[in-house]
């Protein structure tokens, strides 16, 4: 099946994580024998240093044809008629080298409107994934706009997926559409449990995430200080960038923590994947969450968690493999973390890790999008 991904970019040597769920999905379906395009629309500011204009490459098994403007903070409406006629030239590209895609697959609200619309040029099949965490964040200024501008776009798409039940819940009561649940993947292959033994002196937590309000890291900066006056042999290694990185630092400082909690910087997926080997708990109490991957990648590497009850970890943190606390209780958060300390080498780790890897592995994830890929194309024949 001739497949086009359709994103806002694909990652970078300097911003890893720029597309990456789509890119993720793309290198899956193309290992199974698809033949699987990327267009990428990346309208990003100067601020993010890139080749301008259209450039052409293959990674991983998938051809990328990349689109680039320095457009930044426009107005919707601009920003959409850019779009569109970016995904249009690059539509014409793709079509050029003999791959008319079967089906076109599009990520994220501002990228599915942008693909109805072109859809209405050139007739194509088109499904979309929805990915956005704001649409869960009930407390978000321009929530009723972007549920108006995301239902524009939804309409025209064939089939919508979200990447959780609890964002499938508000699509489906907000925006009115019918949509089904498909998980991001889980990189299984990097994240693997180790064999060694864990335990290597104090209770190691460890957290990922960008230094960002939705993260949340001052309440659990403010929980393990409470935690380590209880327990003295408990250490948190922090890993991400961000705008509140020394807002943070000045935080732990205050409470008198610089020997328990450390902010290492950002790491990529290798080093974490290495982390992982020798961590007794991860620990993220994001406000909000569509879906969570870091949390899918401690478990398949056996790593049991304290989660928020945030929107994404419902759908797969139960008692087997960790522990759920309400978003912004730090009393909660405090009894989590004891307990895991107490707890922590009495998980199945490899149980954990071969359940998680069962349900979010790329073979599984790929089988359900090739089912629903068949439904749609089928649909004409």
């Amino acid at each position: 099946m001739n497949i086009l991904v359709v994103s806002d970019g694909v990652p970078k040597p300097d911003r890893k994580m720029m597309g990456l769920f789509a890119f993720d999905q793309a290198k899956a379906l193309a290992s199974k024998g698809h033949n699987v395009c990327i267009a990428a629309i990346n309208l990003r500011s100067f601020r993010y240093k890139r080749t301008h204009g259209f450039t052409k490459s293959v990674r991983d098994g998938v051809t990328i044809y990349e689109y680039s403007l320095p457009v930044g903070g426009v107005p919707f409406s601009l920003y959409q008629w850019i779009a569109c006629r970016c995904l249009s030239y690059l539509y014409k590209k793709v079509l050029m080298d003999g791959n008319k895609p079967d089906v076109v697959h599009a990520h994220f609200y501002d990228m599915i409107y942008c693909a109805a619309n072109v859809k209405k040029k050139f007739g194509y099949k088109l499904v979309g994934t929805e990915h956005f965490s704001k649409f869960i964040k009930k407390d978000y200024g321009k929530r009723s706009l972007l549920i108006k501008r995301a239902s524009k776009g939804y309409k025209n798409v064939d089939r919508l997926f979200a990447v959780s039940n609890s964002l499938a819940d508000v699509i489906r009561i907000e925006c009115q559409k019918e949509i089904y649940v498909v998980h991001n993947i889980a990189d299984v292959n990097t994240f693997t449990v180790s064999n060694s033994k864990v335990r290597h002196g104090a209770i190691k937590f460890v957290s990922v995430g960008r230094l960002s309000e939705q993260k949340n890291f001052s309440l659990l900066i403010d929980a393990f200080s409470e935690a380590c006056k209880i327990r003295k042999d408990i250490c948190l290694e922090i890993y991400g960038s961000g705008e509140l990185k020394d807002s943070l630092e000045d935080r732990i400082k205050a409470n008198g923590v610089s020997d328990n909690i450390k902010l290492c910087g950002f790491a990529d997926r290798t080093k974490i994947a290495e982390n992982f080997k020798f961590t007794d708990c991860f620990i993220l109490l994001s406000s909000y969450e569509t879906f969570g991957v870091v949390y899918i990648e401690a478990l398949a590497s056996g790593v049991p968690v304290i989660a928020t009850r945030c929107g994404g970890p419902e759908d797969f943190v139960s008692e087997e493999n960790g522990v759920l606390v309400d978003c912004g209780s730090k009393e909660q958060a405090v009894a989590a973390i004891l307990k895991m300390c107490d707890c922590c080498e009495s998980y199945d780790r490899e149980s954990i890790s071969e359940d998680i890897k069962r349900r979010f592995s790329p073979d599984t994830i790929v089988s359900q999008l090739e089912q629903h890929y068949q439904i749609i194309v089928g649909k004409d024949q």
